[in-house]
């Protein structure tokens, strides 16, 4: 894994906020870079800022002004995006994404999630037989 200095990792956040700002994608095909790793370093300066990008950018027609960090979702809300993404073409994800103000990783971790969660609740718990309680005690 590449380490990269401070310096560096500010003039690439300074590159997608400034006047001239370019988008993660293009930044990351300019600099060899992956695209999520710039969103990271994005999201960590507004996070230590204590505004994030989302918040401090005017709205799109349609979405919330009080939209929550996909971390503040409750489990319904996680089912519903997993369950509509799963119905979504795989050419339409990027569009359903941003119209739900996910990044691709949070929609990851919401299907582990989800899948986890599932998991749990369909195991059957298996109890001891009431005989074998009587033996211990």
């Amino acid at each position: 894994m590449t380490e990269y200095t401070e310096g560096f990792r500010a003039r690439m956040v300074e590159r997608m906020t400034g006047p001239a700002a370019v988008s993660a994608n293009a930044l990351s095909r300019e600099v060899g870079i992956g695209q999520p790793t710039l969103s990271r370093w994005l999201r960590e300066v507004g996070t230590l800022a204590g505004v994030s990008r989302k918040q401090s950018e005017p709205k799109p027609p349609g979405q919330s002004a009080t939209a929550r960090a996909p971390a503040q979702w409750s489990a319904e809300e996680k089912v519903r995006v997993v369950m509509a993404a799963a119905g979504v073409a795989e050419q339409s994800l990027g569009e359903f994404l941003r119209r739900e103000g996910l990044h691709e990783e949070d929609l990851v971790r919401f299907r582990d999630e989800v899948r986890s969660a599932a998991i749990a609740g369909l195991t059957p718990t298996k109890k001891p037989a009431r005989g074998e309680d009587r033996k211990r005690i």
